[in-house]
């Protein structure tokens, strides 16, 4: 990264100094054409040349002091050289002659010499705000005080002042608060990291409560946007200096975001929490190369129909083989992956190879959606495409949503159904009497299979509360036209159990495991 920082400001420094250098040059030429007895218009005058004009913008700047009094020299050795050499004084003419192009030389190369210092100094410096960057931020790591903490602050959903203001607005804040920051600790101890995030280095032994007044006092300010006052909240982490000290402040930062913003200590964050976080990260990266190398896969596990005893359908499972062959289970990877960019691009995956493998199959199969998907418009308009297009493998579609997730938003999710149906599809509600809750979702919706939740499936053989509440829902369920499935079933005893209760589908291992094929269809 710094290499390719390095080169675009040598680029840039090259052309700014190729037209300042070329425009001397073309001085050089002109007093040597001159010496030469061509007329040629030339400006002796050390201020209105290309040089003393550049100058002039940094009159004052000490730095440019020296190069200023070497071009003024050569101007006057330069008036000097051409009289003496009007006045065919030509001994006396070489000495200024030599000297001009000492002088010529000099000032190319401090010419060059300070537009690089210039432009090197200007990688390690936020442009917006003024305050050093993260590169300089990693040079002050190397060398700092380890006495001292650093308290790295991020500003929560800033991304969304940008969307309703604009970048250009909505950078006056963060000049603000780079601002307030140099006010309150000065320039060698604030970095602007990235967008929104900033760092700042405070004394260790109050480093908590002055993490804590720098948090108050961004958060009580009214900032002024386009005539609106708004606040901001913002979340963040110190840590001591010393081994990772960043990755451990990145930790913080996270648990103070779940945390509603309080400021933490590095080193009083939960072990456990940080190799929480190391394994998300660890596992996002194994799902993303999981499904750039097609290694999303469909399993199957056969629903049993109880009167004809045959397999007539199948519920679509989604595993991920990892790189080293092994096949890992939604339970490791679904909650992480629901947070994850590629979600969408994972369900309309799901969806298509469910379509494509079950097209020319007699079987029914259910395909497992989350609220997410339901909301989300691409995945809808997928759906709804994808039915519209296989109009006959549609009618043997069957669509899940968990009972919890079906109560969340009641006319999204009718709407939806309303959709699926239109198809020719089916609707089964799963999980359902999970945490004994209320028969809304069955009242609500138009649902053609509810799939009892397996632990009360598993309690049936000695729980006489799990029992009653099977034989309400299979009795509710026939009165609302649903058909009912019971999952979890283990053993041959449980399969007679809910046979005689009048459940029309079992599912469960002694059915028939997860697989990446079909089963024999046999009784």
């Amino acid at each position: 990264h710094i290499q390719i920082e390095l080169e675009k400001k040598l680029l840039l420094t090259l052309e700014k100094n190729r037209k300042l250098i070329n425009a001397h040059l073309h001085w050089m030429q002109t007093f040597i054409a001159n010496i030469k007895g061509e007329k040629k218009p030339l400006e002796l005058d050390p201020h209105y040349c290309e040089i003393g004009k550049w100058l002039l913008a940094y009159k004052g700047d000490s730095d440019y002091e020296e190069i200023d009094k070497k071009h003024k020299c050569l101007h006057a050795l330069a008036q000097s050289a051409i009289r003496m050499h009007e006045k065919r004084e030509y001994a006396y003419f070489l000495l200024p002659y030599h000297e001009i192009l000492t002088y010529s030389y000099n000032i190319r190369d401090m010419l060059m010499n300070f537009y690089m210092v210039e432009h090197l100094d200007s990688i390690y410096i936020d442009p917006l705000t003024g305050l050093s960057n993260y590169l300089q931020l990693l040079e002050y790591i190397e060398s700092c005080n380890k006495e001292m903490s650093l308290f790295i602050f991020n500003i929560s959903e800033f991304s969304k002042i940008n969307l309703v203001y604009g970048h250009k607005k909505s950078n006056k804040i963060l000049k603000e608060i780079a601002n307030y920051l140099l006010e309150e600790v000065g320039a060698e101890s604030v970095f602007r990291i990235y967008a929104d995030e900033f760092a700042v280095v405070i004394d260790t032994k109050d480093r908590k409560s002055i993490a804590s007044k720098m948090k108050i006092e961004i958060e009580n300010h009214l900032y002024t946007v386009s005539e609106n006052k708004i606040t901001l909240r913002i979340y963040g982490c110190v840590a001591s200096f010393g081994e990772q000290v960043l990755e451990l402040c990145e930790y913080g930062m996270m648990a103070s975001k779940e945390q509603h913003g309080s400021i933490i200590e590095s080193e009083k964050i939960d072990k456990d929490q940080i190799e929480y976080f190391a394994n998300n990260i660890t596992f996002q990266q194994k799902l993303r190369l999981a499904f750039m190398d097609s290694r999303i896969l469909l399993y199957f596990q056969p629903i049993l129909d109880l009167r004809s005893n045959k397999i007539i359908k199948y519920e679509v499972l989604m595993r991920i083989k990892d790189e080293h062959g092994e096949i890992l289970l939604p339970s490791d990877f679904l909650d992480i992956l629901k947070k994850m960019y590629i979600y969408p691009e994972v369900t309309k995956l799901i969806i298509k190879k469910a379509f494509e493998f079950f097209k020319d199959k007699p079987y029914k199969f259910s395909i497992n959606l989350s609220y997410l998907d339901i909301i989300d418009t691409e995945i809808k308009i997928f759906i709804s495409t994808i039915l519209k297009n296989n109009s006959e493998t549609a009618k043997r579609c069957i669509f899940e949503l968990l009972e919890s997730e079906a109560a969340l938003n009641l006319q999204e999710v009718n709407d939806f159904f309303v959709m699926v149906h239109s198809y020719g599809a089916k609707i089964a509600i799963d999980d359902f009497g999970s945490g004994y809750s209320n028969y809304d979702v069955i009242f609500n919706f138009d649902i053609d299979y509810i799939k009892i939740d397996g632990i009360l499936v598993q309690n049936l053989e000695n729980d006489h509360k799990s029992q009653i509440m099977v034989e309400s829902i299979v009795s509710l369920a026939k009165e609302t036209g649903s058909k009912v499935i019971a999952e979890w079933i283990s053993n041959k005893t449980l399969l007679e159990k809910v046979r005689v209760m009048g459940i029309d589908y079992a599912q469960g291992y002694y059915i028939g495991k997860p697989s990446p094929a079909l089963m024999p269809n046999k009784k």
